[in-house]
């Protein structure tokens, strides 16, 4: 199947949400309608779209903000809702690479038809939707490359201690880690985070995600830190939602919640945020169309992205272990 994200705006699907006595249920039948009601909102909101179409997901769904300081008053619901798609694959022919253009002229079509009317576009974004996947290999490289060091080794290369000698500390600073999660026990001011497919916060007591919390940590112990286990410990078939459409609802969420603290005035949030991510895409042949994520400034995940960058939060995304 070739995975597509879809922007749209939360009112559109608000009749077939969870909060309006519908949507996902307790069991595998439950969700199936759910998916399959979201399906035929979509398909209507697309000018009743034909063409080939699953809904694998809305990945706002499986997510829920947890805070360790309460608010003092409600956070008001995201305007923009991502949905993951599928173009099901044609029979024995592979991906459906015919069905992917007439969706994305079908996208393109409500939109240019909503807009001669005088109407808003119905669609705020489309874009691939790349999966996780395995590798049997932790940085293809020769031999000689290998062995880099340890921490002292790192922290001498980048330069941290500098930041102590001038005494910053990371005082009244925001660093979110969006990763696989770590041990809020391991880190001074624990500030919550997002719980993602029923992974809480701040509970992960080993892997990638609390190595780099470390990281973090050593250079500047006096930050407050949240936990956003954006990638799951274990990557199975069961990860059917698209990996890129759950990491722009996550980026769409963290923009829309900063916001809203920032505006409440109270420190610690109304201090600099970080948004630290270890990850990066090794393997561009999975996306469809090629180069739409990598290439494409004006794909859904790299606008909001810009959009962060705009509202002066500071983005740290991967090079990739080899560099």
């Amino acid at each position: 199947m070739i995975r597509q994200v879809i922007v749209i705006r939360s009112e559109d699907l608000r009749a077939v949400l969870p909060h309006n006595g519908a949507g996902k249920g307790k069991s595998p039948e439950d969700d199936e309608k759910f998916l399959l009601a979201v399906e035929d909102s979509l398909r209507k909101l697309l000018d009743n779209y034909g063409g080939a179409l699953k809904v694998l997901g809305v990945p706002s769904l499986d997510s829920q903000i947890r805070l360790t300081q309460t608010p003092r008053r409600d956070l008001p619901s995201p305007e923009r809702l991502v949905v993951s798609v599928a173009i099901p694959d044609s029979p024995g022919d592979g991906p459906n690479v015919e069905g992917l253009n007439d969706f994305r002229k079908a996208v393109s079509g409500t939109n240019e038809r909503a807009r001669s009317q005088g109407k808003r576009e119905p669609v705020l974004g489309v874009g691939a939707d790349l999966f996780l996947a395995e590798a049997e290999y932790f940085c293809p490289t020769t031999v000689d490359e290998l062995l880099f060091g340890d921490r002292n080794a790192a922290a001498a290369l980048t330069g941290a201690g500098v930041l102590k000698q001038q005494g910053l500390t990371g005082q009244g600073v925001n660093i979110v880690v969006i990763d696989r999660g770590f041990d809020a026990t391991k880190v001074r001011n624990f500030g919550g985070g997002l719980a993602i497919a029923g992974v809480q916060p701040g509970i992960t007591t080993r892997g990638h995600g609390l190595m780099l919390t470390r990281n973090i940590a050593d250079a500047a112990p006096d930050a407050i830190f949240y936990d956003v286990p954006l990638i799951p410990t274990r990557i199975t078939d069961a990860n059917v939602i698209g990996f890129l459409s759950t990491a722009l609802d996550v980026f769409i969420q963290l923009k829309h919640l900063i916001a809203f603290l920032r505006s409440l005035s109270v420190p610690p949030w109304d201090g600099p945020w970080v948004l630290v991510n270890a990850w990066s895409i090794f393997d561009r042949s999975f996306e469809m169309p090629p180069g739409d994520y990598t290439a494409n400034p004006t794909h859904p995940l790299n606008v909001v992205v810009g959009e962060l960058v705009d509202e002066a939060i500071d983005l740290v995304f991967a090079a990739g272990n080899c560099g």
